[in-house]
């Protein structure tokens, strides 16, 4: 009986394998003429249409090909046919490319011939209507911001609408990203509360933003955080620029971590009596002796904190180290570095530890940031020197920002400047065009065919940033592509009952030629 069963079990094995292979084998063939039967339909509907375009001979050539796949190798003359209506119809499509606006024609009638169609977004016409639905949400985006700065502002609709023109402008000229700009202006207006200095807040922090490469929200936080610490009237925005970037020049970091960090300092530091240049020129100092942005931040917050106490002011007093002048104003922040350091150059690390305690220096942290700022106090002038003086030091960061990256950004702030004005026009229009017919849209077609002739003229016009012809090339495509997900949608039914027709029809074909 064992030798039975094993019998049977290799029998169903051997078996199993080889109707796997069938059916497999069946499978694929049926899958096959699906596919092909599919790509003729297509084929015809789009023909019928538009006639051979381009785009309709390329996918003959398509359906052709995989048909020769299909003819028995034995079959010469047969593939011998396919071969020669396969090169004719590439020759045809290589002499239609080659003509003057071929190209043009070719975008134009693939967009429109394959609307039911795969490869729609492959389309450059098509993809240039993706526009169309960035440029609408830029403008409800860029008008609800404006909204929101009103709230603040007060302002009527004519001086919102000049405030608007000026911002766009500005940001424009920065090449920065139209989309953060209002969001950043109501940052630095909610600071200042006066629209004329948020405004010119604004225009130098665009310009430290691209020279920094960080985000506007970032630098017109900082620029305005900065400018409330140090008070009204005692510093421009000008000049808190040029002062960090002194600082990013001389320390260790990018730019966003003196931005993000240096304006909080400032606060710190002033209540001690440390000026904002100071502290600008101590955290650069901080970062190029080998500490982060975090820890840097951490050592001075201590290191004021510890010159705000009575008992170590008097303690570095009794050492001979004088913190405030005779008018009791607090003495240079390296020049006090300079003396304590003169002190302890020549202690031990144990004996140091000592003396700091002695002058009432007992916190760990407060002790390593007072061994920093006397480890180079000759660097650690040269860092005041810098951002005590800054001057120029934006427009250096910015000649220095002419890269690819950063003419990119230009050139589409350009053209989000440009579609910020279609962008109320394309809103008010789109909907109703939406709802025309197809017939409509063909006609568009032919109007788009005709002006392709002149095709020099209108890339021209492109590059002028002619808002018409820019409205409508993007205007087109985006029709085009909401067009195909419409028609996807409303024949989504047919499509499946389409496909479980050829299905059946292609097994009963199959079955009635003995294919099992």
């Amino acid at each position: 009986m064992p030798g039975v069963y094993e019998y049977i079990i290799q029998m169903q094995d051997r078996a199993s394998g080889t109707l796997q292979k069938l059916t497999g084998t069946s499978y694929e063939t049926v899958q096959k003429f699906v596919q092909l039967q599919e790509k003729t339909d297509a084929l015809k509907r789009t023909t019928a249409d538009f006639g051979n375009s381009i785009g309709n001979l390329k996918q003959k050539i398509d359906i052709l090909q995989q048909e020769r796949e299909l003819i028995n190798p034995e079959n010469i003359q047969q593939i011998r046919q396919y071969n020669r209506e396969i090169n004719s119809l590439t020759n045809q499509v290589q002499r239609l490319e080659s003509t003057t606006g071929g190209k043009f024609k070719t975008y134009a009638k693939d967009a429109f011939s394959q609307i039911p169609g795969v490869g729609l977004l492959t389309n450059p016409l098509v993809l240039a209507g993706a526009g169309v639905a960035a440029v609408s949400k830029l403008g409800i985006s860029w008008e609800t911001g404006m909204a929101k700065i009103n709230t603040t502002a007060r302002l009527s609709e004519d001086e919102l609408d000049k405030l608007g023109s000026t911002i766009k402008k500005l940001a424009v000229n920065a090449g920065a990203d139209l989309s953060k700009v209002p969001t950043a202006y109501e940052k630095i207006l909610s600071q200042t509360n006066n629209v004329k200095l948020s405004t010119d807040i604004l225009g130098i922090s665009l310009k430290g933003a691209k020279a920094g490469f960080t985000d506007i929200d970032i630098v017109s936080g900082a620029a305005a955080q900065s400018l409330s610490a140090i008070g009204e009237g005692k510093a421009t925005a000008a000049e808190v620029m040029d002062t960090l970037f002194a600082a990013k020049r001389v320390g260790a970091g990018e730019f966003v971590d003196f931005a993000n960090n240096i304006p909080g300092l400032i606060a710190s530091g002033k209540n001690v009596g440390v000026t904002w240049k100071e502290v600008s020129g101590a955290f650069a100092y901080m970062t190029g002796q080998g500490n982060n942005a975090a820890d840097s931040t951490m050592l001075l917050q201590n290191a004021f904190s510890a010159l705000g106490k009575s008992e170590i002011t008097g303690g570095l007093k009794a050492a001979g180290v004088a913190v405030f002048d005779q008018s009791g104003k607090m003495r240079g922040l390296a020049d006090i570095m300079k003396e304590l350091s003169s002190l302890t150059k020549s202690m031990s690390d144990r004996q140091k530890s000592d003396f700091f305690e002695s002058i009432g220096l007992k916190d760990q942290q407060a002790k390593q940031a007072f061994s920093v700022l006397t480890n180079e106090t000759n660097k650690l002038q040269e860092a005041m020197n810098a951002t005590g003086n800054a001057t120029g030091e934006l427009q250096s960061a910015l000649d220095q920002t002419n890269t690819p990256a950063n003419k990119l950004k230009e050139i589409w702030s350009n053209i989000t400047g440009t579609g910020l004005g279609l962008g109320s026009v394309i809103n008010a229009i789109l909907n109703p065009i939406l709802d025309m017919t197809i017939g409509l849209f063909k006609g568009i077609y032919v109007v788009v065919d005709a002006v392709s002739t002149a095709w020099n003229w209108w890339t021209a016009k492109i590059q002028e940033g002619n808002p018409w012809i820019v409205g409508l090339t993007t205007l087109l495509g985006g029709l085009a592509a909401v067009l195909a997900i419409n028609w996807a949608w409303s024949n989504r039914l047919t499509i499946q009952y389409g496909m479980v027709y050829l299905r059946q029809k292609h097994y009963c074909y199959l079955k009635l030629h003995g294919h099992r």
